[in-house]
């Protein structure tokens, strides 16, 4: 519909000038005002339906000129159509809920219909979210219906909303996010904890086991009081885990070993619903390193998986 993405002004004052070719100077809002079109009747014309008095502006002519045209039924126009706009609300808390106006979604029925509708030419009104659905999605229909002042048409037509999932194009407005990284948010302009969860989780440590044994019964936790036992163990890993990735990390002990705790260790047979980041396909065992340093630049937990 090409002819109809003008204003509505536009296209009567295109109709003026396509009818009066000879006018010295074409009329536009520059040198001619329209006053409220009336409905009218023509003798003999009965497709044209509105009358409107065109009056001169700024000087370039005098007088005025009452003209008989046709304003578009907007049910005429759109007829065979189902006008329907898809777009997410925020706002669905109820039945009753107005998730938005008609001329809310006018820039959208413009763009989808080829038309340029505008507050001028339709009477505004609420779109309510209702309760029936289509697909999963609130549904509703409302009548927009042509203002009575309106230059281009008259009428009414069907708009049936459709909710939709979140769009992120629309939603998220900033690209350009701040230079942090991993768990914990680290940010490297300056000082940061070293977050070591991943350290160990991808790496198979069976081979390295069996020259380096765990201490023997694979106790399910360490305590303060075992960790003499371990203290030269976890040196040789730590060792193997700083050579892979150039950190310093030490063995030390803190407090008793409890899940989440600041230092510490844990023997873990796969699977296991509180660690369910360990991949059991592949391994059946799994030592899981809490640490943190003393000075506080490390935090998080890393694992030792393999096979017995």
């Amino acid at each position: 519909m090409p002819l109809f993405t003008k204003p509505s002004k536009d296209l009567v004052y295109d109709l003026i000038n396509e009818a009066n070719p000879d006018l010295p100077e074409l009329l536009s809002v520059a040198n001619a005002k329209l006053d409220n079109p009336v409905t009218a009747t023509v003798s003999g014309r009965p497709e044209l339906n509105t009358a409107i008095t065109c009056i001169p502006v700024g000087g370039a002519y005098i007088g005025r000129k009452t003209l008989n045209y046709r304003r578009l039924g907007l049910n005429i126009l759109l007829r065979g159509l189902t006008v329907q706009i898809d777009k997410y609300s925020e706002n669905q808390s109820g039945s009753n809920s107005t998730v938005f106006t008609v001329y809310n979604l006018l820039p959208l029925i413009n763009a989808k219909y080829g038309l340029n509708l505008t507050t001028d030419d339709v009477i505004d009104a609420n779109i309510l979210r209702g309760n029936v659905q289509e697909g999963g999605q609130y549904i509703t229909t409302v009548t927009v219906t042509a203002k009575a002042t309106s230059l281009g048409y008259v009428g009414s037509f069907a708009l049936k909303w459709k909710g939709a999932p979140q769009d992120l194009e629309s939603m998220i407005t900033v690209t350009d996010l701040n230079a942090r990284s991993f768990p914990g948010g680290n940010d490297f302009s300056g000082a940061h904890k070293t977050i070591v969860n991943f350290m160990g989780f991808g790496v198979d440590w069976t081979t390295w086991l069996a020259a380096n044994p765990w201490p023997t019964n694979y106790p399910t936790s360490i305590g303060a009081g075992l960790w003499p036992q371990y203290t030269t163990w976890f040196t040789k890993y730590l060792a193997e885990l700083n050579a892979l990735y150039g950190t310093n990390l030490t063995a030390s002990w803190g407090v008793d070993v409890t899940e989440g705790s600041p230092t510490g260790s844990r023997v873990i047979t796969l699977p296991d619903a509180n660690f369910p980041e360990l991949n059991s396909r592949y391994y059946n065992r799994c030592v899981v390193v809490y640490a943190i340093d003393a000075a506080g630049d490390k935090a998080g937990m890393f694992a030792l998986h393999f096979n017995v």
